[in-house]
C-alpha cells in the first residue's frame, strides 16, 4: 500500500511530505536551537536586560521589529508570543506593521469573502528601557501610532 503511494497518482504529494519531514523539520529545530542559544548568551552578558513583548491587537496582524539601534534584535519566545531584549537605556527601534481586514458579503445567495491588506508607515521610535522590566510594543489603530509601554 505505501509503495503504491510513492509511485501512484499521489507520488508528488508523498515525496513533498517526505521532504518536509527530512529537511524542513530538522532545519527548523536547528534554527530554534540557535535562536535560543543566542538569547541565552545575550541574557548572560546583560542580566539586567528588559524583555519586550511584541503584542498583537488583531488575529491578522504582524508587527515587525527590523532593528534596535541599527542592529538585529535578539528574539526569544514564550508561549505564542515573540519577545526581544533591550539593554537598559535609550534605544531607537525600527518598526513596521501590517494587517489584513476580512469582510463577508452576500452575493446571489452565496457568501463572498474579501480581504484587504493595510500597511502602517514604517517608523523609528525612541524608547527608554529600565533594568529587568517587562514592556510591550504594539500598534494602536485609533491613534495610528506605535505604543511602547510597561507590561
Amino acid at each position: 500500500m505505501i509503495s503504491g503511494f510513492f509511485t501512484g497518482q499521489y507520488k508528488i504529494l508523498a515525496w513533498f511530505i517526505v521532504a518536509i519531514i527530512v529537511v524542513y523539520i530538522p532545519a527548523w529545530a536547528v534554527y530554534l536551537h540557535h535562536r535560543k542559544q543566542k538569547a541565552d548568551a545575550y541574557i548572560k552578558r546583560r542580566p539586567d536586560a528588559a524583555a519586550v513583548k511584541i503584542a498583537r491587537s488583531k488575529v491578522n496582524d504582524i508587527l515587525t521589529v527590523h532593528s534596535v539601534d541599527g542592529e538585529n534584535p535578539v528574539f526569544f519566545s514564550q508561549g505564542t508570543y515573540m519577545y526581544f531584549y533591550l539593554a537598559p537605556g535609550r534605544h531607537m527601534l525600527s518598526l513596521a506593521y501590517h494587517w489584513t481586514k476580512s469582510s463577508v458579503a452576500a452575493k446571489l445567495g452565496a457568501a463572498v469573502f474579501a480581504y484587504e491588506n493595510f500597511d502602517a508607515e514604517n517608523a523609528e521610535i525612541a524608547v527608554e528601557a529600565k533594568p529587568n522590566k517587562q514592556y510591550q510594543i504594539r500598534y494602536d489603530h485609533e491613534k495610528k501610532a506605535y505604543c511602547f509601554e510597561e507590561a
